[in-house]
């Protein structure tokens, strides 16, 4: 039985090894390069939900559950990163203020302790890529920013990975700029 056991846990491991080998040779033969998951704010037939963006040697592919729309890299012209920032203040520990206050002096004490409450400000950012794309004779764009779900969401004015991916699609293209991180 044990004997059965390491066979079949040995036929499994190598399973899992020739479909990862085969799916790497399936993606290179197709020239798939990266793919990242992204959300579209504007600029395909459905905003605001999270899309597979695949970069392929030819082409750029969006994905979304049925929906597919593809970007011949011919059309891009000018791929940007900005970042948009927002102040936000909270107020740290006023509860807690007050209920101490109110618990030493009475109702005073309250009112005093929760106006002792800090204010904490943080300054947060939104990195956007934009892809500008010429369709027949119109300018379009289409703009994207790192899914809500990505725990590695840049805190600093630059998104790092998502300057990586925008240098990844100017690889592919000849003579496109990228432009540099704007704040809006």
């Amino acid at each position: 039985m044990e004997v059965f056991l390491l066979y079949f846990l040995l036929f499994l491991l190598v399973a899992v090894l020739i479909a990862a080998i085969v799916g790497k040779i399936v993606a290179k033969k197709s020239g798939l390069v990266v793919l990242k998951k992204l959300i579209c704010i504007e600029g395909l037939d459905i905003n605001n939900v999270e899309y597979i963006v695949e970069l392929y040697n030819e082409y750029l592919m969006f994905r979304h559950q049925e929906r597919n729309v593809k970007l011949s890299l011919e059309k891009i012209e000018n791929v940007a990163l900005q970042s948009e920032s927002e102040i936000i203040n909270t107020n740290k520990g006023v509860l807690k203020r007050a209920l101490v206050g109110g618990a030493l002096l009475g109702p005073a004490g309250a009112v005093v302790g929760g106006m002792t409450g800090q204010n904490k400000v943080d300054k947060v950012y939104r990195n956007f890529l934009m892809i500008s794309y010429r369709n027949n004779d119109s300018l379009n764009h289409i703009i994207l920013k790192r899914s809500e779900s990505d725990k590695t969401i840049s805190k600093t004015a630059v998104d790092f990975e998502l300057k990586a991916f925008a240098d990844k699609i100017k690889s592919k293209i000849p003579n496109l700029s990228i432009s540099t991180t704007k704040e809006l």
